[in-house]
């Protein structure tokens, strides 16, 4: 079914009216949880820290400890560095249930003239010597 409206100049519409909640099937969705990466709508979304969570995960961030397990640097020359904590993040998730997030940083390289990207991977602390393990597999089989 095709939207009536021109969404050409608004990418947020555009996703919105493709996916739909999780929940609220009749209701667009506005974003990602941070953790499971399924689609929410604005009433199921909870932000912290610019980060979205559902309401199974919101909890979840908020009374854990969370910390940082691996990062990379990427560059126009090298995007394709950071795919593997991509991959290992929906690994974990779909194989061994165990929640984590991803953070990117952005930084201007003005030397050079082009902007860098810092990916980082968060695990709860608790998690972090199966996670470890899990990486270490994961960078072997690559």
């Amino acid at each position: 079914m095709q939207p009536n409206h021109d969404f050409s100049n608004d990418s947020n519409a555009i996703i919105s009216s493709q996916y739909h909640c999780t929940i609220h099937k009749n209701l667009n969705s506005s974003g990602l949880c941070n953790i499971c990466e399924q689609s929410f709508c604005e009433k199921c979304l909870k932000n912290f820290e610019n980060l979205n969570f559902c309401p199974s995960h919101s909890l979840l961030f908020v009374e854990n400890n969370w910390l940082e397990i691996t990062s990379v640097k990427t560059s126009p020359d090298q995007p394709e560095e950071g795919t593997y904590i991509y991959k290992l993040k929906s690994r974990l998730w779909e194989e061994l249930k165990i929640p984590t997030y991803i953070i990117t940083h952005y930084k201007i390289n003005m030397d050079n003239d082009f902007i860098e990207s810092f990916i980082k991977l968060y695990v709860i602390k608790k998690d972090v010597p199966i996670v470890e393990s899990e990486l270490k597999k994961h960078k072997e089989n690559q």
